[in-house]
This record gives structure tokens, C-alpha cells and sequence, in this order.
């Protein structure tokens, strides 16, 4: 049996036995997991969020476009009030499941280590989650329903293809920089509370490329005379296999905070061609007035196939909470 399915029934065991007795958890673990709440709880409420761009292991590895727009001062789209309860419960639900690894048996010789990389002299800082029996680096990430299903549990080839946010080169990175290998991932859906343990790749070709695109974001971002380019372009829009003649922003850019100055006159609105009660919202980048006539025709006396129009934003509109 292999390590990471070893140590995923030992944690389902464990909680599995917190619902019905108190299979035991010491008290230095709790005092610990109360002790990372209140750094997270005053770094959410009392510290001052730092305007300076500053690249860590934990951004090292987003796009780069993202990256140079923050480097250069773009305005930023400005996150509503679900955006930090999901950030604080993202972040008290991994600290409570690092504990929770650790009282399951799992052998943890540290935690929370900070760790520097140096790549040709340019110096970077992160914190790693876990080592397990001296000799692995793993990450312990809490997210949503979708990219449990999605893009925890793909393959290979999926989920590498949709690490927009960096997760691959974050874990490499901290393998470099602990020089221990990369163990993987323990991940928690938080509306479910299902739990998985990915695995990373242990070969030298997987781990150079990821340490690669490390550097050259580095030298890019670093470089004041690299100039800012897209690393996306936007999508054509399909309904029942034909193109509707609208583009709209693919799933990397719909989820960055610099969209809007990226993209000018972008529209944020109910997908045009869907007839379900309550469509989805996407952001448009070019709508075809012929779509709009096409799929929103008006319902004249409850018939029709037409669904009601809706209202659209242009500019710095609401985003969707996620």
C-alpha cells in the first residue's frame, strides 16, 4: 500500500473515532493550533495590508501576467466581504487538519518551517506546512466542492494543466529550499469535509521544470524592462456545439483580480445563450449583437423560448462569489 493512502486511512480513521468516543488529541497540538489562530485572526484584523510587491513561494508560480500587473501597480479588483470569511475558513480549516494529521499518528518532524530559495542570487521566502518522517515536504490545502471533484481528484495531465494558482512550483519550491523530497498534497473540500492525499511526481524532469518556471517568473518580474503581456486569450463561446459570436474570459483570467484592467469594456453578466432558470454568470470580452436577439428574444404571453434579459455591468462590476 502505498504512503499517502496509509496515511489517508489512518485520518479517516481517527475522525471516524471522534464520533463516537475521544480517541484522544495531546494538548500541546491544541495549544499550538490556538496559537496559529491568533496569528491568523490578527493577520486578517489588526496588521496593515502591505501595498509593496513582494514575490513569495506561495505566488511564484501564478501567471505571469498576474504578477507583472501587480509588480506595476494596476488597479485591483476590490474583494467583497465573503472573500475574507472564505479566506479566514480556508485557513482555520487547515490549521485544525494539520493537528488533526499529526494526532492521527502521522509521523510530522515539523511544521510551519520557514524556508528561503536562492536562484542565482535572487532570494525568496515561504512557509512549508508539514515534513513527515524527515524526509518529505507536503502542503495541507482546504478548497471548494468543484475543485475537489475537478482538480484535486484529475489526472496528471488535468491537473497540471489547471494549477493557475501556483500549488506545483509552492511544493517544489519548498522541497528545493528543505532540500527534502516533495510529498504532495492532504486536501480537504470545505463544504464536504471529504478528504484526499495527492501524491506529486518524484522524477528530476517534473521537479526542474516546475523549479524553472520559478526562476524565469523571478527574472521577469525582477526585470523592469519586462513589459506586461497577456499569458491568456479569451474564449470562443459555444451553445450546443455552434458558436454563439460572443468571446468571453477562460477560467484562469475569470478568477483574477486584475481582469478588468486587463481587459477593457469587459461585461459581467448571465451567460447569453443559456435558457436554464437561473443561468450562470460569465465575463464577456466581445458580444455579438446578433446573440442577444437571437437567444433573448422577449416571452410574449408565456410562450417562447426566449429567456429574460438581463442586466450587464461593464467596468468594475460585481464579480461572482466564490
Amino acid at each position: 500500500m502505498q504512503q499517502e493512502q496509509v496515511m489517508l486511512q489512518k485520518v479517516q480513521h481517527y475522525l471516524k473515532e471522534a464520533n463516537v468516543s475521544a480517541p484522544g488529541m495531546d494538548q500541546q497540538l491544541i495549544d499550538d493550533a490556538a496559537e496559529r489562530l491568533k496569528t491568523v485572526m490578527n493577520s486578517a484584523f489588526n496588521e496593515t495590508r502591505s501595498t509593496k510587491f513582494r514575490l513569495s513561494m506561495s505566488s511564484a508560480g501564478k501567471p505571469t501576467c498576474q504578477l507583472l500587473m501587480k509588480r506595476d501597480g494596476a488597479p485591483e479588483e476590490s474583494p467583497g466581504a465573503a472573500f475574507r470569511m472564505k479566506m479566514l475558513i480556508g485557513d482555520i480549516t487547515e490549521l485544525v487538519l494539520g493537528a488533526v494529521i499529526q494526532a492521527a499518528g502521522i509521523n510530522v518532524t515539523d511544521s510551519n518551517l520557514k524556508v528561503k530559495i536562492d536562484s542565482d542570487g535572487i532570494k525568496m521566502s515561504g512557509e512549508l506546512d508539514l515534513i513527515i518522517d524527515d524526509e518529505s515536504v507536503w502542503d495541507v490545502k482546504s478548497c471548494s466542492r468543484w475543485a475537489f471533484d475537478n482538480k484535486w481528484k484529475a489526472k496528471d495531465d488535468v491537473f497540471e494543466a489547471g494549477d493557475d494558482f501556483g500549488y506545483l512550483e509552492q511544493l517544489y519550491g519548498y522541497s528545493e529550499a528543505s532540500e527534502k523530497r516533495p510529498g504532495g498534497w492532504f486536501v480537504v473540500n470545505k463544504e464536504t469535509g471529504e478528504l484526499l492525499i495527492r501524491a506529486a511526481k518524484q522524477d528530476k524532469e517534473t521537479m526542474q521544470r516546475y523549479l524553472g518556471n520559478i526562476s524565469d517568473n523571478l527574472f521577469k518580474v525582477i526585470d523592469p524592462s519586462t513589459k506586461f503581456e497577456r499569458s491568456f486569450t479569451d474564449e470562443e463561446e459555444t451553445f450546443r456545439k455552434k458558436p454563439t459570436g460572443n468571446r468571453k474570459l477562460g477560467f484562469a483570467c475569470s478568477f483574477c483580480n486584475f481582469k478588468y484592467s486587463c481587459w477593457d469594456g469587459l461585461t459581467y453578466r448571465r451567460s447569453i445563450p443559456s435558457a436554464a432558470k437561473s443561468p450562470k454568470m460569465e465575463y464577456y470580452t466581445h458580444i455579438n449583437p446578433e446573440s442577444i436577439t437571437q437567444y433573448e428574444s422577449p416571452v410574449s404571453e408565456g410562450k417562447g423560448k426566449g429567456t429574460p434579459k438581463a442586466s450587464s455591468e461593464k467596468g468594475k462590476g460585481a464579480s461572482p462569489t466564490t
